[in-house]
């Protein structure tokens, strides 16, 4: 027989469990907003996204995530809107199918004597890697087919007067994944073969020049031809460990990136129930970072911010234990303010966290930050994908079990802490110390900490 006692309150004593039941869910309202607690807002909100699936950039699914992006933020922020971007889905990829052919190209032509076409072959090739590895756009960027991607932007303003804006960014779509058979990424035997053909195409120019037999047809003889071999063997090496690096499909791309989505969320959560005084916070989630950080430089290109501004990015959260603050990129070039990544890695380790502070070197890829550096706001991106870090980042096993809550707490107490300083006008900045960067090749400075 059916127990319809602790169904209906009418019933005995089913309104006595009822009432003792909704006494036990109530909170003391610091705990509710912890950031332990907030850690697991942010999961279940990786969560909820990641049954979307994979979200190519400027894709159906990518709307839909920015969508539901949008909705979160709704609850917790003045104001929300959602900008289309025009997104190139190649751009980032497209050189791998077009550069290594053109580099045996490039080697046909030493072959026959036409040193300087093959100077012109290798110098585009040059250009158009340098402009879609760096500038994240490529010499027939016209012509490509670009489809609509949608940025994600969330306002809460200040509780007085606003003196400083700090911008909390994330991306929304998943990378291609990647051929992990390869052992290497294709980047440096690509720029190896572009350099080399350049300056043996070059070199056969100047003499052939100062024979007089530039523009005949003529094959080199023995020495000049030992030369083109190396030409040769790049050029298929570089064809070899591009062509097929990226594939077709998809990560699920739960660490990247929708672990910093969750984090965006839960912190416009935590500040709509503690708004700061005299700090405006902006949440953006972008679509087409895995392009080339096409949404990012859009937005940033569009949008101008008035005062003391600052951009903490965050990409990629795995373990703990790998934990870094970023605050130099590949793509940077000119001076780079390091004071944010300084600060922010100073208050983790004040807190007890792990944390290294540290630059990219070259080509080691780049985070949105970089789109916030270029347009002059300090940047710093706080992520677990430091170089020679194994993650499961761009692959099949970037799913909701690889990001740990601890690391979401950390990142989500070090958004917390700083912002809660320069709200109360702390001074954070101490003196700095030299250390080897993470790639234990370049120097840069970190806080002392005692």
């Amino acid at each position: 027989m059916w127990d319809l006692k602790g169904k209906f309150p009418f019933l005995g004593k089913g309104k006595k469990k009822r009432e003792e039941k909704v006494k036990e869910t109530v909170y003391n309202v610091n705990d509710t907003l912890s950031p332990a607690v907030m850690a697991k807002k942010a999961f279940a909100y990786v969560e909820k996204l990641s049954m979307i699936g994979e979200r190519p950039a400027a894709s159906r699914s990518s709307r839909r995530a920015a969508n539901n992006i949008a909705s979160i933020f709704e609850g917790f922020t003045d104001s929300v809107r959602m900008d289309t971007v025009k997104i190139d889905p190649l751009l980032g990829t497209f050189w791998t199918k077009v550069i290594p052919p053109l580099m045996i190209l490039s080697s046909f032509l030493i072959f026959m004597g036409l040193g300087y076409v093959s100077i012109l072959v290798s110098i585009l090739s040059l250009i158009e890697f340098f402009l879609e590895i760096v500038a994240g756009r490529s010499l027939l960027s016209r012509f490509m087919v670009k489809n609509a991607g949608h940025n994600v932007e969330a306002v809460l303003e200040a509780g007085k007067e606003a003196s400083r804006t700090v911008i909390f960014s994330s991306h929304l779509d998943s990378a291609r994944l990647e051929n992990r058979a390869e052992d290497k990424r294709p980047l440096g035997f690509t720029m190896a073969s572009i350099i080399y053909n350049l300056l043996i195409s070059t070199a056969f120019t100047i003499e052939e020049i100062s024979k007089g037999i530039m523009l005949r047809l003529n094959i080199p003889t023995f020495l000049p031809f030992l030369a083109i071999i190396p030409s040769v063997v790049l050029s298929v090496l570089s064809l070899v460990k591009s062509w097929n690096f990226y594939s077709s499909s998809f990560s699920p791309g739960c660490g990247d990136n929708l672990s910093g989505v969750g984090v965006c969320l839960a912190l416009s959560e935590y500040f709509s129930k503690n708004r700061p005084d005299s700090v405006r916070l902006v949440f953006v989630s972008f679509d087409g970072e895995e392009c080339c950080r096409q949404g990012s430089l859009d937005y940033y290109k569009k949008n101008r911010f008035e005062g003391k501004v600052e951009n903490i990015n965050v990409d990629g959260l795995y373990r703990s234990e790998d934990l870094v603050v970023i605050s130099r990129e590949a793509v940077d070039r000119g001076a780079v303010d390091d004071s944010l990544a300084v600060v922010l890695g100073d208050t983790a380790k004040a807190m007890g966290y792990a944390v290294k502070i540290g630059r990219l070197d070259m080509l080691s890829g780049a985070t949105d930050a970089s789109s916030a550096r270029k347009y002059g706001i300090t940047s710093a991106t706080i992520t677990c994908m430091a170089p020679g870090v194994e993650t499961p980042a761009h692959s099949k096993g970037d799913i909701i079990q690889s990001i740990s809550l601890k690391t979401l707490e950390e990142a989500i107490s070090m958004a917390i802490k700083y912002v809660n300083a320069v709200d109360e006008k702390e001074s954070l900045f101490e003196k700095t110390v030299e250390e080897d960067s993470l790639l234990k090749k370049k120097r840069y400075k970190i806080t002392e900490i005692d």
